[in-house]
């Protein structure tokens, strides 16, 4: 336990060794070459005696044990184990007879620290000891700064995790750092009953220095928003100090490191339905209406502490159809890179892990701190979250097997196996039928046309959405008369015919909106609709 480590392990106290040595031969010469160390000894003729010592005295008062592997009928594996098993900053050194070099090579490996062949020279047994009762010491003061990290670094979770804002339906997060700590933080700051601030942030590094510097800052705009301050004070003062004290040119030339962060500021009011952001430096927020359609908040400046006179714009947006807001650090981004993968696809997956076993293998490729934080406005019903997204234009018509390539990829990495699967042969169909068709007639090859496809999906009806939007003006049809006209050279003619029919067999509801310019089509997952 840490008291004990603390007031055992790393006491400055004389150091202490225990002999194991069922022959008072061999004791007594050891006892002989620990006169020139400066330490005490304890003595055992056996593992049994050796447990029993170490026991009572807890192993946290031994140094170094040095056992004998010759000892009858014994098993000096089975004490190693045992010692590592009690402790495993407690270094061991097996003395052997040179024809056991095999059994000295095992013992290695089962966590001894280190293997003499007799005869052993006092000197060398002298040097042993010292060095060994060294790494001992280095091994529990790194245990308990192990220790300590690992303590802070589960407060700084449990701090993003507990999170709750007001006047919504909540907040999912999942929170990640590359090692025990990270520069990525999230905090929550109660303005008003009805108007709250959210920080999300990432400071450059992800190490110690990161994390306090992290905290450091998270302090610093809290306290400053709960007396009253305006955010384009908070940023403006955190930018200052980040430029003026912590990358000054005397901090430069002391080796300091510069930092910078980057942030986004956003203010909630939930009485106006109304939102107002300040985005320095860090990937775009992401507004999600209730059918899963996204727009990227994608007005924003400079990391702080990049320049002095920063102009950190800010954007206002009304919340009244939207359902979700997004916000994630670009660690999580570089992740669904790695995986070929969509973000959003990566961002479902993440937000709905019910174990962190279930992620490891996963996350274990991520270079940087994942943060990752969905608030949730609607607080009556679940929306659609999106699954992927992406601008198309004409000149994507000949890597169509590509494009859906990348869909099939991400959907099949977000949703689960068995609910995707039977589904997918239709899903893919009905949009390259829908997206070749959007891009041939509602595109054009001027600048700036394209076309926009979307998934999203509801986890409470088990719905997959497709969204393709050509933006165009789309024309006049009749749905129901080009069905019934299937057997004619009319739809055999049109553009739109041949498409809509397979669609509307395969997929189980489709919309045409603006005159067929946008075409929502639902996926009853789980089950083929052949």
């Amino acid at each position: 336990m840490m008291s004990e480590i603390d007031t055992q392990g790393l006491a400055e106290k004389p150091r202490r060794i225990l002999l194991v040595d069922n022959e008072a031969c061999s004791l007594e010469y050891l006892k002989a070459c620990l006169k020139k160390v400066d330490c005490a000894y304890d003595t055992a003729c056996n593992n049994r005696e050796a447990k029993d010592i170490i026991s009572r005295a807890s192993a946290s008062s031994f140094h170094c044990i040095i056992t004998n592997c010759d000892i009858a009928e014994e098993n000096t594996i089975e004490l190693i184990e045992w010692i590592k098993n009690v402790d495993e900053t407690l270094s061991t050194v097996i003395i052997a007879d040179p024809r056991e070099k095999e059994f000295g090579t095992d013992t290695l490996r089962k966590g001894a620290s280190d293997y003499l062949e007799k005869p052993v020279p006092p000197k060398l047994i002298a040097e042993v000891v010292n060095r060994l009762c060294n790494l001992t010491k280095q091994q529990r003061s790194f245990r308990v700064s192990h220790f300590a990290v690992s303590e802070l670094a589960n407060l700084q979770s449990n701090f993003c995790q507990s999170k709750k804002i007001p006047g919504t339906k909540g907040l999912d997060l999942f929170y990640l750092p590359k090692h025990e700590l990270g520069g990525d933080f999230l905090d929550i700051v109660p303005i008003s009953p009805t108007c709250y601030a959210i920080t999300c942030a990432d400071v450059s590094g992800h190490d110690l220095k990161a994390a306090y510097i992290s905290s450091y800052f998270q302090g610093m705009a809290r306290g400053m928003l709960q007396k009253g301050a305006a955010l384009h004070e908070v940023i403006e003062s955190i930018n200052h100090i980040l430029l003026k004290e912590w990358n000054s040119l005397e901090t430069s030339q002391k080796g300091c490191v510069n930092f910078s962060l980057a942030a986004a500021f956003t203010l909630i009011d939930t009485e106006t339905g109304s939102a107002e952001i300040y985005n320095c430096g860090f990937p775009a927020p992401i507004l999600v209406d209730k059918d899963g359609v996204t727009y990227f908040w994608e007005d924003g400046s400079q990391p702080l502490g990049w320049f002095e006179e920063g102009i950190f714009s800010h954007s206002s947006y009304l919340l009244k159809d939207i359902n979700y807001i997004i916000m994630h650090t670009d660690g999580h981004s570089d992740l669904a890179d790695s995986l070929d993968i969509h973000p959003m696809s990566l961002a479902y997956w993440l937000l709905n892990l019910e174990t962190k076993q279930e992620h490891y293998e996963i996350t274990s490729l991520a270079t940087d701190d994942i943060l990752l934080a969905n608030v949730n406005l609607n607080k009556n019903e679940e929306g659609f979250f999106p699954i992927f997204q992406q601008k198309l234009t004409q000149l994507d018509i000949p890597r169509i097997d590509t494009v859906q390539s990348e869909w099939e990829r991400s959907l099949i990495f977000a949703l689960p196996q068995e609910e995707i699967e039977p589904r997918m042969n239709d899903i893919l169909l009905c949009c390259r039928e829908i997206t070749l068709n959007a891009l041939k007639h509602g595109c054009t090859d001027a600048e700036g046309s394209f076309c926009d496809v979307t998934f999203s999906y509801q986890k409470a009806s088990n719905i997959l959405s497709a969204w393709i939007d050509d933006h165009g003006p789309g024309f006049e049809f009749n749905k129901q008369e080009v069905l019934a006209e299937m057997g004619t050279m009319l739809i055999q003619k049109s553009h739109i015919s041949l498409g809509l029919i397979t669609v509307s067999g395969l997929s189980d509801d489709i919309q045409n909106i603006r005159n067929g310019s946008c075409t929502r089509m639902n996926f009853k997952l789980g089950h083929t609709n052949l």
